[in-house]
């Protein structure tokens, strides 16, 4: 008898359902709130923004003074005529790596209020040039310019007031020496009071000769004001 021989095919079936794919969505919040700066902003370089060594006094608060350069005028001879003198320019130091860069003066403002008010920058002579016992220099007369503003941050929207050959003398006047008007001067700006490339742009000092009695080494001090815009 013959023998049959069985092959069994295994057939896969696969079955595929078909439906419409739906995606779930929802929306929900983040949030983030600032708040002013009460603080003290340190001072730093105008053109690389890296902290510097701070002079005296920074203020701090929203609305801050962090840097007011030192006035310098140098040794002179007596004259039989008025004298003319330009602030000398300055040396600033790295806090970190001790580098010393060369400036004319300014001042570092700091607008962290959060508000776009603006502000305005005010000078005054507090006293008359005077030497160690006392002795004063009359009539004497400092001449400031804001020649320029920057920011360091590259902050937008720039003050656009920037008063040129102001007249500051010793009766205490407060004198405008730059504004900023609303929605602008937010964040951190430098205003410079002369150039390191021309120094007859640099703050000048007059001084007549009759006003000098006595040689020797005068000194005063000047007032900064920094407030809302007026």
């Amino acid at each position: 008898m013959k023998k049959v021989k069985e092959v069994v095919v295994l057939l896969a079936i696969v079955i595929y359902f078909s439906g419409v794919s739906v995606a779930q969505t929802v929306d929900h919040q983040a949030d983030v709130e600032f708040q002013s700066n009460s603080g003290t902003v340190p001072p730093v370089d105008p053109e690389t923004g890296k902290e510097i060594v701070p002079g005296p006094s920074p203020t701090n608060g929203p609305l801050s003074l962090s840097y007011v350069t030192d006035l310098r005028f140098g040794k002179h001879q007596l004259s039989r005529s008025a004298q003319s003198f330009y602030a000398q320019n300055e040396w600033i130091k790295d806090v970190n790596d001790g580098l010393e860069k060369e400036y004319s003066a300014f001042v570092q403002i700091n607008d962290l209020r959060g508000n776009a008010a603006g502000w305005t920058l005010l000078v005054s002579q507090n006293n008359l040039f005077h030497n160690e016992v006392g002795t004063p220099i009359e009539s004497s007369s400092f001449v400031i310019s804001a020649v320029d503003i920057t920011s360091p941050d590259n902050m937008k929207n720039p003050p656009t007031t920037l008063d040129q050959k102001k007249t500051v003398t010793s009766e205490g006047e407060l004198v405008q020496i730059a504004k900023a008007n609303e929605n602008e001067g937010m964040g951190t700006w430098h205003v410079h009071l002369g150039s390191k490339q021309d120094v007859t742009q640099n703050i000048k000092l007059t001084v007549p000769q009759a006003g000098i009695k006595e040689k020797g080494k005068y000194t005063t001090s000047l007032k900064w004001v920094l407030q809302d815009a007026l």
